[in-house]
């Protein structure tokens, strides 16, 4: 790997979301690369002190004791006054608060669906800046027995194929812990990329009722439409999978592209 191409999979590598023979071909250009090894080491420094400054902040012995004492008392009050109405809101969010403060946590509220549609596109942004090269190059027909070889019967290129658009590869990835695809395609010249999620792996991603795909979506349905990062991206859902495509292509014109909108 050149210089370039290592330091655009920079964060990907430090995130460990690399397979074995790639991570094997970064480590061997940093053998040899000082200035690489040097922005390698500055960026997981930086990451490190990142974290340590986002450590949630414990509460102390004495007020976790005081507050379960209070609590007791208040569980006691409510026995000897059977009579009393108690709101069951009020009660059920102060257990809540109770837990959370006792057990040193920190509230993190459920990701909204932005939010996660948001991971996705950021994941699939990173993947299109990469530009990993394929691991099978060929028609449609050639890539899709490749991943039947990787044990995905099921998928297949997502994009069609014309006069204007070209399949050129495809290769397996990870968004987050979770196993993907990344699709190269070349529309006018310009680079497009899909990277599509199985859906039976959509549930180690999803938090928050509907806001990742689910299992039984019968017909492609766009989710997501816009520009991010200098890049046009439109995330869609279809059966079996979801694909997030990015391309250094005009909005409308990367929207045409897309099955979901035809």
């Amino acid at each position: 790997m050149k210089c370039d191409e290592t330091r655009r999979v920079a964060d990907l590598y430090l995130d460990c979301e690399f397979e074995e023979r790639e991570r094997v071909q970064v480590e061997a250009h940093l053998a040899e690369c000082e200035e690489c090894r040097d922005l390698f080491r500055a960026r997981q420094a930086f990451g490190e002190a990142l974290r340590r400054k986002l450590t949630p902040h414990r509460v102390p012995a004495e007020a976790r004791r005081r507050l379960t004492a209070a609590a007791m008392d208040a569980s006691r009050t409510r026995a000897f006054f059977p009579h009393r109405l108690l709101s069951p809101i009020p009660m059920a969010a102060a257990a809540v608060l109770l837990v959370a403060l006792v057990t040193g946590g920190v509230f993190l509220l459920r990701p909204s669906q932005d939010e996660q549609l948001g991971k996705l596109v950021d994941e699939a942004i990173a993947t299109h800046e990469a530009f990993l090269p394929p691991e099978i190059v060929g028609s449609a027909e050639q890539i899709r027995g490749f991943l039947a070889r990787q044990g995905e019967a099921d998928a297949a290129p997502p994009l069609k194929e014309d006069g204007a658009t070209r399949l050129v590869g495809a290769r397996l990835v990870r968004v987050g812990n979770v196993p993907a695809i990344h699709y190269r395609y070349l529309h006018r010249g310009r680079d497009v990329s899909v990277v599509q999620l199985p859906h039976r792996f959509a549930r180690t991603l999803r938090r928050a009722g509907d806001a990742l795909p689910r299992a039984d979506v019968q017909q492609a349905r766009v989710l997501l439409n816009e520009a991010r990062d200098g890049h046009s991206v439109t995330l869609y859902d279809a059966p079996g999978f979801t694909n997030t495509v990015v391309g250094d292509v005009p909005q409308n014109e990367l929207l045409k592209l897309i099955p979901a909108s035809l």
